[in-house]
């Protein structure tokens, strides 16, 4: 497949994730008498957005670099950006999984909670 084509195809592919994760992030509000999705949601899809751009960023970057340019901002190679934003949007995604998993603080919460259940 040509360079071009195959550039517009990733271009095209990255922007729909990047409205799906919008979308994603925006409906959040469905959840809203349960705060203990929303947020969590709202980190996931933050973190998708975040990722879905780094990767945007990645097939500019590579483009870039085929037809022999070497971008730079602020004195920096445009790929340390990417990595970072890289590694914001997966620490995102991480905080927000993480918060839908309970874990008790003690043994007694554990009883507590099994002794309410009855």
């Amino acid at each position: 497949m040509s360079a071009p084509y195959e550039l517009t195809f990733i271009f095209v592919s990255v922007i729909i994730g990047i409205i799906s994760a919008a979308y994603f992030y925006l409906s959040t509000d469905t959840f809203a008498s349960l705060r203990l999705l929303q947020r969590p949601i709202k980190w996931i899809a933050a973190g998708i957005f975040l990722i879905a751009v780094g990767v945007l960023m990645a097939a500019f970057i590579s483009y870039e670099e085929q037809q022999g340019l070497q971008l730079y901002f602020y004195d920096l190679p445009l790929q340390v950006f990417f990595y970072i934003i890289y590694i914001i949007g997966s620490l995102g995604i991480l905080f927000g999984a993480r918060q839908f998993s309970y874990r008790p603080r003690g043994r007694g919460d554990v009883v507590d909670v099994a002794l309410q259940g009855k």
